[in-house]
């Protein structure tokens, strides 16, 4: 069968079979490597690197990408139909 995703983007695609909804899924490639770059950041420079502006503005992108995922999760329908 050929695979719908990249080995690339999931290294471990090809080693599981995911069937349980329920269960954790693989981590795409992108934010397995922002997450090590960010703890290496912070064991080499604490929070130094955690400005004011970075402190206000963390979950901006965050807050953005939920909002245009529920809102294209809403549908509006009449109380009676």
């Amino acid at each position: 069968m050929k695979p719908i995703i990249s080995e690339k983007d999931f290294p471990t695609a090809n080693k599981f079979v995911y069937l349980n909804t329920a269960n954790v899924a693989l981590t795409f490639s992108g934010a397995e490597q922002g997450l090590k770059d960010w703890v290496a950041d912070v064991a080499q420079n604490g929070s130094n690197n955690f400005d004011e502006n970075a402190e206000e503005n963390v979950f901006n992108d965050l807050h953005k990408a939920t909002r245009k995922k529920m809102s294209s999760m809403i549908c509006i329908r009449p109380l009676h139909e």
